[in-house]
């Protein structure tokens, strides 16, 4: 019964606890990126899944959308927001294939 339909009953009850709990949190953290960075507040992000089926994950907006005088995107250093401690990013950012799958869709 469990591996049938139990895991999903209790992980989606689960989430449903931890979504109505953190709220607030979700919240304020929605009222501060709007403020810092403005509009829109959520970054929808394309990913690869299981058997490579593309999903889609939604993020909090953490970087400004600053342009050169091309119209080029500025480098992700020059564009992180408050919110984020660049001396914390991930080695694997610098490399070359990173953003194939961060572009905004």
């Amino acid at each position: 019964m469990y591996k049938r339909g139990g895991k999903r009953a209790f992980d989606l009850l689960l989430a449903a606890l931890a979504l109505v709990i953190l709220m607030p949190v979700i919240g304020i953290i929605s009222v501060l990126v709007r403020v810092k960075l403005g509009s829109p507040v959520l970054f929808r992000q394309q990913r690869p899944g299981l058997h490579g089926r593309p999903f889609a994950i939604y993020k909090f907006r953490t970087m400004f959308d600053a342009r050169d005088a091309q119209g080029n995107l500025l480098p992700d250093k020059d564009r992180l927001s408050p919110f984020v401690d660049s001396s914390a990013a991930p080695a694997w950012t610098n490399c070359p294939s990173y953003g194939t799958y961060s572009e905004a869709t």
